[in-house]
C-alpha cells in the first residue's frame, strides 16, 4: 500500500508482515514516552480490535490533517507552553482536543486552516483581543473562547493563561472561594 500522507518525511503507512519489524523498532524521544504507548502494544491493540479506527474516532493526527504549516506551527507551540505546566493527558473528540489535568480538562485546542481555535478554563476572567468570549462555567470558573493568528500571540501572557488553566486542571479552583469577575 502507498504512504496515505507525506508531510516532512513522517509517512503513515499501512502495517504489513513485510514492514511489522520496522515499525515495531519506531520509537519517540525519551522525554515523549509517557504520552505514547510502543508501536506493539499498539499494534496489540488493533489486533485485539479487528476493523480498528471508525470514521466516528477522532487523534490528534486527524485533527493536524490539511492544516497550513502555519496553524502546525501554532498548535505544536501551543502544546510547547501546556508542556512546560507540567504532565497532562489528551481526551480528543470531533470538536476539539482537550488537555487534561489530574482531576480535569483545563483547555482546548482546534488548529484551523489559518489559526488555532480553542478555550482555556481560568478562575477569573480575562479581556483580551486574542479572548473571543468570556463566560461562567461554574460558580468557580469561566470559560475563554480564544483564537490565535500568529505565533507571537502565544506570548508570556498567554503562556501565563495556560499556566493558570493548568492549575485548574490539577483542582486549584476547588480550593476557597469562588473568585470575582476581573
Amino acid at each position: 500500500m502507498s504512504p496515505v500522507s507525506d508531510t516532512d518525511g513522517l509517512r503513515v503507512e499501512e502495517v504489513t508482515p513485510a514492514n511489522v519489524t520496522a515499525a515495531c523498532r519506531l520509537a519517540v524521544r525519551p522525554d515523549q514516552q509517557e504520552f505514547v504507548a510502543p508501536v506493539a502494544w499498539s499494534l496489540a491493540e488493533a489486533y485485539a480490535s479487528p476493523g480498528g479506527m471508525t470514521a466516528d474516532e477522532w487523534t490528534v493526527g486527524r485533527h493536524l490533517e490539511g492544516v497550513s504549516a502555519d496553524a502546525l506551527a501554532l498548535y505544536d507551540r501551543f502544546i510547547a507552553l501546556a508542556e512546560q505546566c507540567g504532565p497532562f493527558s489528551y481526551r480528543v473528540t470531533k470538536t476539539s482536543i482537550t488537555l487534561k489535568g489530574t482531576r480535569r480538562g483545563f483547555a482546548g485546542a482546534v488548529p484551523r486552516s489559518s489559526a488555532l481555535r480553542g478555550y482555556l478554563d481560568l478562575t477569573r476572567q480575562v479581556s483580551d483581543p486574542r479572548i473571543l468570549s468570556s463566560a461562567p462555567y461554574t460558580k468557580r470558573l469561566f470559560v475563554h473562547q480564544y483564537k490565535i493568528t500568529a505565533l507571537d500571540e502565544l506570548d508570556e501572557q498567554f503562556a501565563g493563561w495556560l499556566a493558570e488553566a493548568y492549575a485548574v486542571g490539577q483542582g486549584a479552583h476547588l480550593a476557597g472561594p469562588p473568585a470575582a469577575a476581573q
